[in-house]
């Protein structure tokens, strides 16, 4: 079934462009204000910078798909590529060649986001797991990236170094972490019946949905109708409700 999304594209650009927007300025203010406001304040900050982190990353996927600005192909790339430098300097073309891995071969052998498991500890496999899925898609340049900037703010600037570790890099690999689990995780595991589709959605409410994982959590849905942005995942589901 497809579906026909109202105002696709502008809602897609704009969305994406929000957040293009918003997580480098929320560092900013994150680091800048660093010392001068409460801890809870700083921890829910590094909190929200998490989320929008992931928000990046799930807008890049979004482009992978043709599905931030579907008509315009050059500015939807561009827009990806925007996304995972800012998130951390990733290769877009790299993530999008292991990204059709992923939908051709689900949860098999060839995903380069699955690792076939048995029966062992949740913990054990989830750590193994998380350590497959970072290692398919990392190079050094990202780390190249991460230090050229680190090093300038520290040297050139005069940042606080806790204040970036705090504010910028932590909440940059707790979404590494959110985006596992959420996202490839807790829809891949375990055992699915013959001939269906290797992937499950959870049953978070959409509010909830949002906040773990920018409704990538609705996986099945995102498998049976890629093309749908995360924004409208949620009218996806409730559809074949």
């Amino acid at each position: 079934m497809m579906y026909s999304i109202p105002n696709h594209e502008r809602t897609g650009i704009s969305l994406a462009s929000l957040l293009l927007i918003t997580a480098p300025l929320s560092v900013v203010g994150a680091i800048y204000t660093f010392g001068t406001v409460s801890v809870l304040i700083t921890i829910c900050w590094a909190l929200l910078n998490c989320w929008l982190f992931t928000g990046l990353f799930i807008t890049a996927h979004d482009c992978m798909h043709n599905s931030v600005a579907p008509s315009r192909p050059r500015l939807n790339e561009r827009i990806g590529t925007l996304a995972l430098l800012l998130y951390a300097g990733l290769s877009y073309s790299k993530l999008l060649a292991g990204h059709i891995l992923h939908h051709r071969h689900v949860a098999t052998e060839n995903d380069p986001d699955f690792l076939l498991h048995h029966s062992e500890s949740e913990a054990f496999l989830g750590i193994r797991w998380y350590g497959s899925f970072l290692s398919s898609y990392l190079t050094w340049h990202p780390f190249a990236w991460m230090a050229f900037w680190f090093t300038l703010f520290d040297r050139g600037v005069g940042i606080s170094v806790p204040a970036m570790i705090l504010c910028w890099i932590v909440p940059q690999v707790l979404s590494t972490v959110q985006l596992f689990y959420f996202g490839t995780y807790l829809p891949h595991k375990g055992e699915f019946a013959p001939s269906t589709l290797p992937a499950r959605s959870n049953e978070y409410p959409h509010w909830l949905s949002l906040l773990t994982c920018f409704h990538f959590g609705y996986h099945r849905e995102h498998h049976e109708h890629p093309y749908s942005p995360w924004w409208y995942l949620p009218t996806v589901r409730q559809s074949k409700r």
